[in-house]
């Protein structure tokens, strides 16, 4: 439907349906990830503004979530396939973007840029959660390469030098 719009539909593995739980604030341009019980609903516009906020639904209402570092719409998300506490976001916006941002379940905190800038790059992510995560296409005009971010797991070793 037109932007901004606050409407829910659920898949039920052949057709969609219209929930009676609504987005609290209308947008479009936005990301999405989890599943249809814990998904989150990330930033847009309709299309400006763009949003800085989050949504949380639990299968049946959505709650307003936390605030984004950046504000962002149009971006890479991982879709259905990140939980919705361990996740991540990239690229996108009207302007061309290198911001990353992950949410791990409290707080927005961002994370290594693109390498490329990209806008409208909605829908163009998978991974398994923040620690990884494909962003592909976009414009900045036309992009058709992709990027994948892999994060560390090795533990820092941090050491204070003095001198002597």
């Amino acid at each position: 439907p037109a932007r901004p719009t606050t409407l829910t539909e659920e898949y039920n593995g052949s057709s969609w349906s219209s929930v009676p739980g609504t987005l609290n604030t209308g947008r479009g341009n936005g990301m999405g990830v989890g599943s249809q019980t814990a998904g989150l609903a990330i930033g847009g516009g309709s299309p400006n503004p763009v949003e800085n906020l989050m949504e949380e639904y639990n299968g049946s209402t959505w709650t307003v979530g936390h605030t984004l570092v950046t504000a962002m719409s149009r971006s890479s998300a991982q879709g259905g396939s990140a939980p919705q506490d361990n996740t991540m976001i990239a690229g996108g916006n009207a302007t061309i973007n290198t911001t990353a941002q992950t949410y791990d379940g409290t707080t927005w905190a961002t994370t290594a840029s693109l390498g490329t800038g990209r806008t409208s790059a909605n829908g163009m992510g998978a991974g398994k959660d923040a620690t990884s995560m494909i962003a592909a296409g976009g414009n900045s005009p036309s992009i058709a390469t992709s990027e994948e971010f892999t994060a560390s797991t090795t533990a820092l070793n941090v050491k204070t030098l003095t001198q002597s």
